[in-house]
């Protein structure tokens, strides 16, 4: 169940990154490459090890601290991604 919550948490960030008009370049680039790297994770299937916690948690903080001021709706998406992860064990 995580799985799916987390595929459609990352289809709904898709959605806000392209429809966040005040993004820079930058900022869509990074958010973009966070959630190709998540999303790596679910083509990946749960036979493969997960990654450390690290490796995907501290670069979505990193995002959440950045955005939460500018961005409450993205920070709050981030949070929930988060926490799907957490749910997974990662």
């Amino acid at each position: 169940m995580p799985r799916k919550q987390l595929a459609e948490l990352l289809e709904k960030l898709r959605e806000e990154i392209h429809a966040e008009q005040s993004l820079s370049g930058e900022d869509r680039e990074q958010l973009v490459n966070l959630r190709e790297q998540i999303g790596s994770l679910l083509a990946e299937g749960e036979d493969h090890d997960l990654p450390e916690s690290s490796e995907l948690m501290s670069p979505l903080q990193r995002e959440i601290d950045r955005f939460e001021r500018s961005h409450p709706s993205l920070t709050m998406l981030l949070g929930r991604i988060m926490d799907t992860l957490t749910k997974m064990g990662i």
